[in-house]
Parts: C-alpha cells; structure tokens; sequence
C-alpha cells in the first residue's frame, strides 16, 4: 500500500500539465528561444574555435606569403595652370580642373599603354608575360593631381621581375610622344596645311585680278553708275513692249472667244432656227431685243397666231402708241373728275349719270385693246421671220469682221514677241556684266581678306611653335620605395577570419539544426511536456568514488543524486490519485538510447524506497537492460523467463541493498520473450507485481527505437520522460509523442538531467 502523504498528496495537476498541453503546437514548435544560440555557443563554441583558429592562422600565413612583396616608382610632370601664347589669346581659356581631369584620363588610355608596351626598356618585365597586359597597365597605372598644385603623378605598385621604374618610365614617355608632343606635330602639320592654302589663294587672287581687267576692257567701262543707267534704260522699254504684248494678246484672246461663240450661235441659228447670243453684249438688233433673247422657230412661225406669242410689254408698248386708246383714256379721267366734283357737291351717287359714261369709256378701253393684239397678232408671223433674218445677218458680218481682224493682231503679237526678246537679251547682258563686275571685285576683295587672315595664322603658327609646352616632365622614376605592406596584412587577416568563420559557423549551424535540449527552462513550452524536475550530471572524477564512504566528495554527488531523485518521487507521489488503484506504476522512457533513463529509473526508485513504502523496479528493456548492474543483481532470472511463464513472479523478485526497494531484472531475452509481450502477457504479470508493491518503477526502452513501449503503456499509469541536457532533441521528443498518442493523457512530466547548481546544493 502506498502510505499516506501530506497535504502535497491531495493537490492535482497543475494547468500545465493538462493533457490539452501535452501535444505542443505548431506555433510552439516553429519558435525558437534566442538562449538556443547560446547553449549551442557554450556547446560547440570551444571546438568550434578549437578547430576555426588553426585554419584561420594557416590560411592567412599562406595569404601573406603567397601575395608578392612589392614596390612604388613614382614620375612627376609640370601641368601648368594658364596656357603660355606669344602672339595670340588662341581659344576661349579651360578651366584648370578640366584640363587635370583630361591629361588623367589621357595618361590612362589604351594608345598610351601600348606605346609604353612597344617600349624596349619593357622587354624584360613581366608584365608581357601576362594574359591581357594592356588591362594590367590600365589596373596599375595611376594618376594624381594634388589639389592646389600643377603637379601631376603618375606611378605603379608592382613586384620587382615587372621592373615599376620601367613601367613608370615608359609610360611618361609615351604620354609625352603621344599627347604632348602629339599636339605640337598637330601644329606643325597645321602650318604646313595653312601655307599651302596661302598659295593656292594668291594665286587664285591673279587670275581673278585678271578676269576682272577682261570685263572693264569688254565693255568698255568699269563704272557701275553708267552700267545701271544703261540697264534701267532698257527696264522701261522692256515695260512698255510688255505691255503692248500683253494688250494685243488679251484683244486676240478676247476676238477668238467672241468668234468661237457666234460661230455656235451662228451654227444654232442655222440648225434651229433660233438667236441666242448673236450679238456682242453692247450691241442691239434691229427689232429692239437684245442678243441672247429667244426668237420663234420656224415651226412656231407658221402656226396661228395666239396672244401668247405677245409679251406683256410689247403689248403695253403697242398700246402707248395707240391714238384712239389714249383719247378713251383722257375722257375716263375727265368722266371721273367730274363725278367727283357732282358727288362732293350732292354727296349722293344714286343714277349718276357719270357713271355710265364711266362703264361706256372702259368698254370702250377694252374693245380697243382687244383691236390692238389683234392687229399686233396679225403681223406677228412677219415680224419674226424679218427678225431671225436680220440676226443672222448680223451674225455672218460680225464673224467676218472677226475673221479679218485677227491675223493682223497675230502679226502683230509676233512683232512684239520679237522686240521682247531682243530687249531681254540685251537688258541680260548688261544686267550680267554689271553683276560679274561687282561679283569679281566681291570675290577680289573677300579673297585679299582670307590671305591676310591666313597670312597672321602663319606667322602665329611659327612664333608658337617656339613656346614652352604646357606640360613638362620634371622627375624620371628612379628609385623603389616598399608598398602594399598593410593591404598584405589586411588580406591575410581578412581571408585568415574568414577561414575561421567557415568551421566555426558550420559546427555551430550543424548543431543548432539539432535543436537540442540546452536546460531546463523552456522546455516544457517546446515540447508541451512538462518538467517534473532535474537529476544532477556527476562528473567523471568523482563518479568513481560514488559508493566508497570515505571519499567525502563521492558522499557529497551521492547525496546530491538522491535527494534530488527523492523530489522527483514525492511530485509523482504528491500528484497521483490512488482512488482507482492502490499501487502507482510509472513507466520511465526517453527517445533514443543515451539520454538517461535508466539512470533516472533507477534513481527515482530508491528515492521513492523506505521503511514504509515498497517500491519494486522492473528492468523492461530487455534487449539492452542495464539495471542488474547498476545494483549488482542477478540477471539469469527476471522479466524475460516470466513471460515466457517459465518462473513465477516471486521467484523473480530480488532484495536490494536499499530498504524497501526490490529489483526484476530483465533476465534473458530471445525472440519467444518478444513474442510473448506482444501477446499481451506483459497486462497480466503488471497486474500480479502491484500486489507485492506499493509503486513499481519500469526502466522501457526508448520510444523511438524500440516497439516495447507500446504495449507497455496501456498498463501503467503514468509515463515520465527522461532528457539528457544536450543529447536529447527537440524534434525526436516531438516524433516520440507521435508514437503514443493514444496514451498521451498518461504522460506525467520530464525529467532532466542537468548540471547540478553548487549555490542551491551548499547544503550538502
């Protein structure tokens, strides 16, 4: 029977410990605590350093020899800041800045690099040896202009078989050849260029000299005022020619359009009988139509007569002229002032006699015009065919008065023609040599411009040929000053750090990945497992004086062990509820071999033994048991030789130096042994073991390597992890509780085994 506890016994789990809590979650497990890097520091950092160091320091050793010992050789040259000219300002003056910036980038070309190349004093250097020496050249070369100063340096670092002197030498004199005195060739080639074309224009200012003679004596004078008077002469007798020309040529035109149209009307008239557009516009035929006024046909002409022949004004006109209409008129109008006087008078108009005189003059009116367009009506067919044969006469006359006039106008216009031409040409050349005059003293006076503009270049050409060059070379390389001694060093530490860095943060990376156990704190949070408390690691030097009583060092880690293993035991104690059952059995396991558990099955046993509590413990790793030998017991008979039914329980059961502890040892297992406890027969041999013991203490084999603990775990009651600080993984913990989950509601805890804490065990 398990004796009672105190009050610890009848607290229960702590919310932590809820079985809700056992799985951890993907958030958990995907964070990372930043003591994780220290631990891994504090793991690995010794020997990560231990094996870095070396190869840091053997790599910057073969980094500094290997780099080549080199030198400086170093020309100077004179850039002066004003450009010196004798005779002439030249072009607009460069700034200073620029013209440094410029010679730089001259130096630093590839014609300059290889001019120097070509140079003999090179031919021992082994610069030509290299791959792409003009690239060389341009990485090695460098040019300087000290602010302030009309100094500009040029120099190289290099070993001494590339000969820098040399290098530096052969560049200043290519530099010199080739942009220098290049410039001053320019020049030279200029002067030559301008004295030939000097030449060519003297000799181009005779012969136009010469021309010019030829025209005054050609026409003979050279005044320009007598040749523009000549020439305006003629421009107004060319005008008035012109104008004639164009008169005579608008008359003919005007005469073949008028001929051309009364030839169609003519033809029309012919065809139609009719008379349009017979006449020019201000002419007048002779029955008082105007031309282009339609006449009657022939076919209409001899047909009867109708008053729609007569138009309203001819038949207004016809009775204008009548006599006998207008006396009707006259009496109408005396008829009707008299009724207006009568009915003024009598202010009545009834039976006036007036108005019948009034109604007898306007029948008589109208009787009358009746009798007019009968008359006119009558000799209308006369009158029309008199008409249409006085048009066409008319017609046939004016054509052939057109007709005659227009060959005189032809000669006419030829004349003209003629008098144009002959002006023009004459008015052209006068009009041309005046222009070739002025032209050829133009071009004379232009061209004796040019040569005295040519002719101060030259001189300016010659006198600036004799000045002091801009830029001079004041000091030669000569002497090798040592360079590059701190950049060697500053490489050769820096690939030295770097080849350190590589093995030191490759073994800190690899064991970082393990994501091991590095205390404690945490590691419930990691793994969703809580920590039920700590075993402390004993360390070799005086682990083998654990069981000597003399040795006070080996008394002190003893009692260390134990008390600590005894807190484990009173928290299982303390949180178990024996309502169901009267013995607690704890299965102790881990996830691979190593990380402790026997020792903490072990420990956890005799901490939880005493006079008044039977504890038993049950070796069941049975490929690898280790707990015969931690206790020095028998291992022929045990666990193995029980499930295979071959002894009986208390046959097993061992008596251990440590009161109330007994031991079952694993015995000899083989595959009959295995079997059997996949049968099941490992339920009923626990059931047997609770009646011979208050709590019995199984040492399982790790999870992750062995089958055995599953079909342990539906027997037990509760199931303690052990983790090694470390060794353990946080991953492997996480696959181990993968493994059981049907059983996860059975974990109580882990427990770890930590370095012990001398401040908190003094007491000892």
């Amino acid at each position: 029977m398990i004796a009672p506890v105190t009050e610890e016994k009848q607290f229960s789990l702590p919310p932590s410990w809820n079985t809700s809590d056992v799985v951890p979650t993907d958030n958990d497990v995907a964070q990372l605590d930043p003591k994780d890097f220290l631990h891994t520091l504090r793991r690995k950092g010794v020997l990560a350093a231990m094996i870095g160091f070396p190869i840091g320091v053997a790599v910057a050793i073969a980094v500094f020899t290997s780099l080549p010992e080199k030198y400086v050789a170093s020309a100077i040259l004179r850039l002066s800041a004003t450009e010196t000219n004798l005779v002439f300002d030249g072009a607009e003056p460069v700034d200073f800045e620029i013209f440094q910036g410029t010679q730089r980038e001259m130096v630093q070309t590839q014609m300059v690099m290889t001019a120097a190349l070509r140079n003999q004093a090179l031919s021992d250097s082994s610069v030509l040896h290299e791959e792409r020496p003009i690239e060389w050249m341009l990485d090695n070369i460098s040019v300087t202009t000290p602010k302030d100063t009309e100094i500009m340096k040029i120099s190289t670092v290099a070993p001494l078989e590339a000969n820098p002197i040399a290098i530096v030498n052969s560049t200043v004199e290519a530099y010199l050849n080739e942009v220098v005195n290049r410039e001053k060739s320019l020049r030279l080639s200029k002067l030559t260029g301008i004295e030939k074309v000097l030449d060519e224009k003297l000799k181009q200012s005779v012969r136009q000299r010469n021309d010019l003679k030829n025209l005054v004596e050609q026409f003979g004078t050279g005044d320009s005022a007598t040749l523009a008077i000549k020439q305006q002469m003629l421009v107004q007798e060319l005008g008035y020619v012109r104008r004639e020309l164009i008169k005579h040529q608008s008359e003919k035109l005007a005469m073949q359009g008028q001929l051309t149209a009364l030839r169609a009307s003519l033809s029309t008239l012919r065809r139609e009988g009719r008379g349009d557009a017979l006449a020019e516009p201000d002419d007048e035929l002779a029955d008082g139509r105007r031309p282009g006024e339609d006449l009657p046909s022939e076919e209409t002409v001899s047909q009867e007569p109708t008053e729609s022949w007569l138009e309203e004004s001819e038949i207004d006109r016809l009775i204008a002229q009548d006599r006998i209409y207008n006396e009707l008129v006259r009496d109408k109008m005396s008829s009707f002032r008299a009724q207006t006087e009568a009915e003024a008078a009598f202010r009545s108009d009834a039976k006036s006699p007036y108005r019948q005189v009034q109604a007898e003059i306007d029948k008589a009116l109208n009787e009358r015009r009746e009798q007019i367009i009968e008359e006119a009506l009558a000799v209308a067919p006369i009158r029309e065919r008199a008409r249409m044969h006085l048009a066409k006469k008319e017609t046939e006359e004016r054509v052939a008065q057109l007709e005659a006039q227009l060959p005189v106008t032809t000669e006419l216009l030829a004349q003209l023609t003629q008098e144009e031409s002959r002006l023009m040409q004459e008015f052209r050349k006068v009009g041309n040599s005046s222009i070739e005059v002025e032209m050829e003293r133009a071009e004379l006076a232009q061209l004796d411009r040019v040569i005295e503009s040519i002719g101060r270049q030259c001189e300016e050409l010659r006198v600036e040929l004799e000045s002091r060059p801009r830029v001079e070379k004041i000091q030669s390389a000569e002497e090798l000053q040592p360079a590059g001694f701190l950049k060697r060093v500053g490489m050769s530490g820096a690939s030295g750090m770097l080849a350190f860095l590589v093995p030191f943060g490759l073994i800190l990376g690899l064991d970082f990945a393990q994501r091991r156990v590095g205390c404690a704190g945490g590691l419930d949070g990691k793994t969703g497992i809580p920590v039920v408390g700590t075993l402390p690691v004993i360390p070799r030097s005086a682990l083998k004086n654990i069981g000597n009583t003399k040795s006070r060092k080996g008394q002190q880690w003893q009692n260390r062990l134990h008390e600590a293993a005894k807190r484990v035991g009173a928290t299982m104690i303390g949180t178990y509820d024996s309502h169901d059952a009267d013995c607690l059995v704890l299965l102790v396991t881990s996830t691979v071999r190593g990380e402790g558990k026997s020792t903490v099955a072990a420990q956890l046993a005799r901490g939880l033994a005493s006079k008044s509590r039977s504890v038993i413990l049950c070796d069941f790793d049975l490929r690898r048991p280790r707990q015969h030998l931690m206790f020095g017991a028998d291992n022929q008979i045990g666990l193995s030789e029980i499930l295979r039914e071959e002894v009986e329980v208390e046959t097993a059961i061992l008596e251990s130096t440590i009161p109330g502890l007994k031991i079952v040892s694993a015995g000899q297992c083989n595959s009959q042994t295995i079997d059997s406890l996949v049968e099941g027969n490992a339920g009923p041999l626990l059931s047997e073991l609770r009646s011979h013991a208050d709590v019995i203490v199984i040492d399982a084999g790790p999870i992750l390597t062995s089958a055995d603990v599953g079909y342990l775990c539906p027997h037990v009651d509760r199931i303690l992890f052990a983790a090694r600080r470390d060794v353990s993984r946080i991953p492997s913990m996480h696959r181990a509780l993968d493994a059981i989950p049907a059983w996860e509601h059975q974990i109580a805890g882990t427990v770890l085994i930590d370095k012990c804490d001398d401040r908190a065990d003094a007491s000892f």
